[in-house]
């Protein structure tokens, strides 16, 4: 199988030798490393240059756009990637991580089993590390399986221990909504709502680096995850939940089976109202914590949601 490995940088002079490094000496190597800097200010390009020149797997991807966001920035390498033919498997990366080496090796050996007669997505757990890669633990384990209910209400897809199949892809490309939250989360619905393979691979893939200019990170302290659940109870700051649904049935909801699409409506049928109340007495998707889910349906019965 070939395996690419698509990777926004911005700014990453300091860590993206590490990176490179992890994502060349894997026991599986990829076929290819496509990267789009995002306008860098640093000696970002000039770091990916000297790469490309002595990897030749790299491939620096230009473009009219100057800085776009991680977003847009991996929706742009997406497109790139899905204008090759022979890309079977395509693994997300970020330009600060250190992977593990046998990273791609246990994706690559799940997407084999599984075949790639349908949407699939691997993801797995992670280490968490500091700015100079010290051990931080491990980022939060999940219990529960993957699907759509779970997809609705929070991702369990961490989007650099992420690796997806042609047909995943092909549903990813394209125009998305403005609501989407975060890439890996709507990759992680999209391929839930049109009925794909997933799997949540617990062991650590990478160690996942925590410092002050991540686009995207955890908590490590349970302190620090209790400060940010009050945050989102008290102080309305929940990500708009009901809006990227929304924005999965406009963009989606003619391809979806019926029991997908019957299983978003419901959720969405909590949004209006006086029927947030009913999310205190009826199911309203699948969080992995109870306390969690307890919160998720004070957050919708408040009007905290959008």
């Amino acid at each position: 199988m070939t395996i690419a490995v698509i990777m926004p940088s911005y700014n990453g002079a300091a860590y993206l030798g590490a990176q490179l490094d992890s994502i060349r000496h894997q026991t599986r190597p990829p076929s290819q490393v496509l990267i789009r800097d995002d306008g860098s200010g640093d000696a970002t390009n000039l770091m990916l240059n000297r790469w490309a020149k002595d990897w030749s797997a790299i491939r620096v991807v230009e473009d009219e756009h100057s800085h776009l966001g991680v977003t847009a920035s991996i929706q742009q390498l997406l497109k790139v990637t899905a204008d090759q033919t022979d890309v079977p498997l395509i693994a997300l990366a970020d330009q600060d991580d250190v992977w593990l080496p046998e990273k791609l090796e246990w994706a690559e050996a799940w997407h084999r089993e599984v075949g790639d007669d349908q949407p699939a997505l691997y993801c797995a757990g992670a280490n968490l590390a500091g700015q100079n890669m010290e051990p931080l633990g491990r980022a939060p384990v999940w219990r529960k399986p993957m699907g759509l209910r779970n997809a609705l209400v929070e991702n369990m897809a961490l989007g650099c221990t992420t690796v997806i199949n042609r047909k995943a892809l092909d549903l990813l490309v394209g125009e998305w909504p403005k609501s989407v939250i975060a890439h890996d989360w709507w990759a992680y619905l999209v391929i839930a709502a049109h009925g794909g393979l997933m799997h949540y691979d617990e062991r650590p893939v990478l160690n996942y680096r925590q410092h002050g200019r991540n686009a995207i990170g955890y908590l490590p302290s349970v302190a620090g995850r209790w400060r940010r659940r009050l945050g989102r109870l008290f102080g309305g700051s929940m990500p708009p939940l009901f809006a990227q649904a929304r924005g999965l049935l406009s963009q989606y909801g003619d391809a979806m089976s019926p029991e997908a699409r019957a299983v978003v409506d419901e959720f969405l049928g909590l949004s209006d109202g006086w029927q947030r109340l009913r999310a205190l007495i009826q199911p309203v998707g699948e969080r992995q914590r109870l306390l969690d889910n307890i919160a998720l349906r004070l957050l919708i019965a408040g009007g905290s949601i959008k």
